[in-house]
């Protein structure tokens, strides 16, 4: 078992410096890479001892390892913001840059400056008393939790955004991810991606994006049939979410390597 664990260590360092060239921030995945390897190393001598090593003492440093990799790994995220986390509960770790963290604030009245920005002042006790209504939902449905002493509540209502983030951040990734920046023109800057009926219904129908970007006024339920009304004058959209990462993780990688580099599309005249 020594030499298994020993075996993983080692390969994962191996594997974690060659990928690092093809990554934003190379000399974290390269310094831990290391790490991994002189750890390897080290519980292959000990395996060379007469006293045997104990066979939780491996599982339980790379245990160890792997936690304060995921720890600083989150706080190189949240320093820079230059890096994207999928996994399940990621959303509470930036709350402060949520959704639910604005509508808080709309409740208690704040005008943040996305109110500023997007709607107008006599619009926008509208979205105070939205924004309310969505925040007493959430405390009826707590106190539900609570009173009933089950998670049943929360877990159906509240907490889905958080633990169902790796799917909305999966879409999401695909609006803008290696396209171009400052540009005018939404059609390059914004792609747009043909879902399945069941992910276009759970992700509101925003898979339409650059017509979002054009025309943000129309609801998302009918940004379908504006579709199909300018798509002739569109770059073509992709086909599902392995047609619009089949573009886009060869970008990052070369982003990587080019920060200048962007994805070129053919804009009908």
């Amino acid at each position: 078992m020594t030499l298994l664990y020993t075996g993983i260590s080692i390969v994962l360092g191996l594997i974690l410096i060659w990928m690092s060239k093809n990554q934003p921030f190379p000399e974290h995945s390269q310094k831990f890479g290391f790490l991994l390897i002189v750890l390897g190393s080290l519980g292959f001598i000990a395996e060379q001892a007469e006293r045997e090593v104990g066979p939780t003492v491996e599982p339980l440093i790379l245990t160890i390892l792997g936690g304060l990799g995921v720890v600083i790994g989150l706080i190189h995220a949240i320093r820079t913001r230059m890096d994207v986390l999928i996994a399940p509960f990621s959303g509470f770790l930036f709350f402060k840059n949520s959704l639910q963290w604005e509508t808080i604030k709309h409740a208690f009245g704040v005008t943040t400056e996305v109110m500023k920005v997007c709607i107008p002042e006599n619009e926008r006790s509208k979205c105070r008393w939205s924004a309310r209504s969505h925040v007493l939902i959430w405390l009826v449905t707590i106190f539900c939790s609570i009173y009933f002493q089950s998670w049943l509540p929360v877990l159906f209502i509240v907490l889905p955004n958080f633990y169902g983030k790796t799917l909305v951040m999966l879409m999401g990734l695909t609006q803008h991810a290696g396209l171009q920046e400052d540009v005018k023109d939404h059609r390059l800057t914004t792609r747009t991606v043909y879902l399945n009926p069941i992910f276009s219904f759970l992700y509101w129908h925003m898979e339409y994006h650059v017509e979002h970007h054009i025309f943000p006024q129309v609801p998302s339920y009918n940004l379908k049939k504006l579709h199909a009304l300018i798509k002739d004058q569109m770059p073509p959209a992709r086909k599902g979410l392995w047609g619009a990462y089949k573009e886009i993780i060869p970008a990052l990688v070369k982003q990587a390597k080019d920060p200048n580099y962007k994805i070129s599309l053919a804009i009908p005249s």
